[in-house]
């Protein structure tokens, strides 16, 4: 049995300039990706289907007993699902309320009944003017037994993403403790006693990981340090924090969770409830609080952006899928694009979407909505050249040891072929 995640145009677009060059299943989920996830809840093979552009090699058809679930839902509740109301059997799916951008009912998980082409379902989720309701159209003839369960289970919007973390950690850690057979009591592995800790949840230090004469508050939630990750003298870490492996937090950092990075990171200055994605900097003083951070990204010193407007008002963002702005909340910082950079003393304001291979720099504030490959100071941006974008790329990942593939450079060229 496989299960195949799917995810549909609009979904995608929701969540621009984060996923212009990966999936939904590739964002950051308590220090792990959703696809991640996915394999660990279930033995089964992960496919995902998705673009033309992304789509990775997968079998011609789903067989009987395969599952197409929606990708952007929450794993283990979604697991919990599809065993409360038998969607493992073969012909018995469910339906959410509000699944889709529109917020009408959607399909969340089926067991597929009969043979289904691949490509038929692609076809139904990116070549249709209503991918659900080409897909119901699509296994109408495998007389499909449909649930509608109560939950809210599925990833929507950006901020919902943000609001996961805390509950994303904490399964992170539940999942290091299941891995490490006896691991019990608060700490793996020994923390150095020139650190202070202070409240109930665990602190997780995985191997190689160093701490030295840092505050750690784990009273809102747990505190877990990567393989080989480092945390510098002064730091004042508050939980939920996930620093992910060979990441460093330098000296005299204030972290207010929950905060979440992949790995290779580093962080600085004052940051609260953000999402650094793999390979990401943002080292130097400086606030940035409520943003998701795409990969490979990096803020100068004193760079950073606002999350609150002056009014105290609504922040409203940018919607690629609706092509307008809506409200996010009282705060919302930025959406930050993959392979991002930000010059000294350039900053973001409030509810900015800032798209993938930028390069912003000077005193003067970008605006709030940024097309991908810009490059410039405040509103007088032009287009960064390809060429040149996957130079710098490549000189930044150099720094950490890491190279782009030939698939992302692909991606790259397709996604600059659209934008220009």
């Amino acid at each position: 049995m496989a299960i195949y995640l799917f995810e549909t145009l609009q979904l995608r677009q929701r969540f621009y300039p984060l996923t212009r060059n990966k999936n939904v299943a590739d964002l950051q989920l308590g220090g792990y990706e959703l696809a991640f996830w996915w394999q660990h809840y279930n033995e089964e093979i992960i496919h995902i289907l998705t673009e033309d552009y992304l789509q990775t090699t997968i079998p011609a058809f789903m067989e009987p007993g395969d599952i197409l679930v929606h990708g952007a839902s929450y794993p283990g509740q979604m697991r919990t699902l599809l065993k409360k109301y038998h969607s493992d059997k073969k012909g018995v799916g469910f339906k959410l309320k509000g699944i889709n951008v529109e917020k009408t009912d959607g399909i969340a998980a089926v067991c597929i009944k009969e043979r289904l082409s691949t490509e038929a379902v692609r076809t139904c989720l990116f070549n249709s003017t209503d991918a659900d309701i080409a897909l119901a159209a699509l296994l109408e003839g495998q007389n499909i037994t449909w649930t509608i369960p109560e939950g809210n289970i599925y990833l929507s919007t950006p901020e919902q993403l943000l609001k996961w973390q805390g509950a994303g950690i904490r399964m992170s850690v539940a999942a290091f403790t299941d891995i490490m057979e006896g691991t019990t009591g608060r700490e793996s592995q020994p923390l150095d006693k020139s650190n202070r800790i202070t409240g109930d949840h665990p602190v997780i230090i995985k191997e190689g990981a160093i701490v030295r004469m840092s505050l750690l508050n784990t009273e809102s939630g747990p505190i877990c340090i990567g393989k080989d990750a480092s945390v510098m003298e002064g730091s004042m870490l508050r939980g939920p924090l996930y620093l992910g492996d060979r990441s460093v937090i330098k000296m005299g950092t204030r972290i207010y969770g929950p905060v979440v990075t992949g790995a290779d990171c580093v962080l600085g200055g004052e940051i609260k409830n953000v999402i650094f994605h793999e390979g990401s900097n943002k080292g130097h003083e400086g606030y940035l609080g409520d943003s998701i951070i795409g990969a490979w990204c990096n803020f100068g010193a004193g760079s950073g952006g606002s999350n609150l407007k002056n009014t105290a008002g609504e922040v409203r963002l940018y919607d690629y899928a609706s092509q307008n702005y809506r409200k996010v909340g009282l705060k919302f910082g930025a959406l930050v694009g993959d392979y991002t950079r930000t010059g000294v003393g350039t900053q973001l304001t409030t509810g900015s979407s800032i798209g993938l291979c930028c390069h912003l720099f000077g005193q003067q504030m970008p605006p709030r909505l940024v097309a991908d490959f810009s490059w410039g100071t405040g509103h007088d941006l032009d287009t960064y050249q390809l060429e040149k974008a996957i130079q710098h790329i490549g000189q930044w990942r150099k720094f950490k040891g890491s190279t782009l593939t030939d698939r992302e450079i692909r991606i790259l060229h397709h996604i600059f072929g659209q934008a220009r």
